[in-house]
């Protein structure tokens, strides 16, 4: 049988216990390290490089488009600790629910910023694509409107 002593499973962004039924968490396809959700979108949001990112632990590049939620299922009971949300132990002490209200704003915040990251980039992405298309149909339009070179046209008094 294990111990009971085990290593706890850290976000390497904000150095607090990874909780997998409890919290969103994804995992960066490139290199599989895992983070919470909120960390790893603020590392994309305030990365040097707009499209270029890289993983904070290894530094391996990757991009947003590259990275995974992870689902957990879980058995037991609802009243564990571990399982249940009631982990958070919020309780009626007012300190302790003012800061699970900060971490939740925070957490809005940082899903508020994504969003609308990813709007400007579907923008831009619809803008490009309408340029290409464009383009495309310009070039289209200007090869059936051009005459021919030699066209045939009957003799006269033939």
């Amino acid at each position: 049988m294990i111990g009971s002593t085990f290593a706890k499973t850290i976000c390497t962004i904000c150095y607090e216990d990874l909780k997998p039924i409890v919290e969103d968490l994804q995992s960066i396809s490139v290199c599989g390290h895992v983070f919470h959700e909120l960390c790893l979108q603020q590392w994309f949001e305030y990365s040097a490089s707009k499209r270029k990112k890289s993983c904070s632990v290894c530094k391996q590049t990757c991009y947003l488009n590259g990275v995974n939620r992870l689902y957990f299922q879980s058995i037991g009971d609802a009243s564990d600790p571990i399982v249940s949300q009631n982990a958070l132990n919020l309780g009626e002490d007012p300190g302790v629910l003012r800061r699970e209200v900060k971490r939740l704003e925070v957490k809005v915040e940082g899903l508020t910023s994504a969003l609308e990251q990813n709007q400007n980039d579907l923008k831009e992405l619809n803008e490009e694509v309408r340029r290409k298309l464009h383009i495309s149909l310009g070039e289209k339009s200007s090869f059936s409107s051009a005459r021919p070179p030699f066209s045939h046209q009957p003799k006269r008094g033939s």
